[in-house]
């Protein structure tokens, strides 16, 4: 590659890093990230969503998903939750247990990751929805982590956590179909989400273990719009 092309894939790389950026919606009052402190932790996240990748290939019941009853797949979750613990490296991993009200919602909270019972129809939307909610636990092991004292400055995450923080104290409740975007794009969505997606392309084999019913990004709320989503995470 010539000079030119070099500059010209230089100054690509950092609009598509402002871009990524950009997505980002912060709650009032909160710092915000730079698009290189963006690139150092997602450079370093890049092997933890591969390891991830990885451990799910070898969850046998994920490629014969539709064959499970619901007991099993919520079995399988929990296999995805401690996956993502594993990998990651925090304990304990957070229990998979089934909302049977159909409120269509999902989330992560005192310590469990509650699925809507209607997000396990599809194994698409059930990855997804427990990867995304695992890696909330993740970030709450790593604000705990931050308040002890624990996450150097020199660390990929030390400029990302406290951001998560301060967004766990003040959340950005979907309450109106305006604040969905900015839901979905507040710092520990935009988190959550990227990972669960990063992963699930990944997954090669995903298509020949169940095909696709629906789209996933246009998939439920995973919040419970009245929790107070710090507070009620375990310590």
């Amino acid at each position: 590659m010539g000079l030119w092309d070099r500059l010209k894939q230089t100054a690509k790389d950092a609009l598509a890093q402002q871009a990524e950026a950009d997505r980002v919606r912060y709650p009032a009052g909160s710092a915000m990230w730079s698009a290189s402190e963006l690139r150092v932790y997602h450079d370093s996240l890049a092997p933890f969503e591969t390891a991830t990748a990885n451990a799910l290939g070898n969850v046998m019941t994920l490629r014969l998903y539709h064959r499970l009853p619901v007991s099993q797949r919520q079995e399988t979750m929990d296999q995805v939750s401690r996956a993502v613990s594993d990998v990651f490296g925090y304990q304990p991993p957070a229990p998979v247990v089934i909302d049977e009200s159909r409120r269509q919602v999902s989330w992560y909270a005192q310590g469990l990751i509650v699925l809507d019972s209607a997000a396990l129809g599809d194994v698409r939307t059930a990855i997804h929805t427990a990867l995304h909610e695992s890696f909330h636990c993740f970030q709450k092991k790593s604000v705990d982590q931050w308040r002890r004292g624990e996450i150097g400055a020199t660390e990929p995450r030390a400029a990302i956590v406290p951001v998560w923080a301060y967004n766990f104290q003040h959340y950005i409740q979907p309450t109106t179909p305006q604040k969905r975007e900015v839901y979905i794009r507040q710092p520990l969505e935009f988190h959550a989400e990227r990972f669960a997606h990063r992963v699930l392309a990944q997954l090669d084999w995903l298509a020949a273990a169940e095909p696709v019913t629906g789209p996933v990004a246009g998939g439920p709320v995973r919040q419970k719009p009245d929790d107070d989503l710090y507070d009620q995470m375990y310590t």
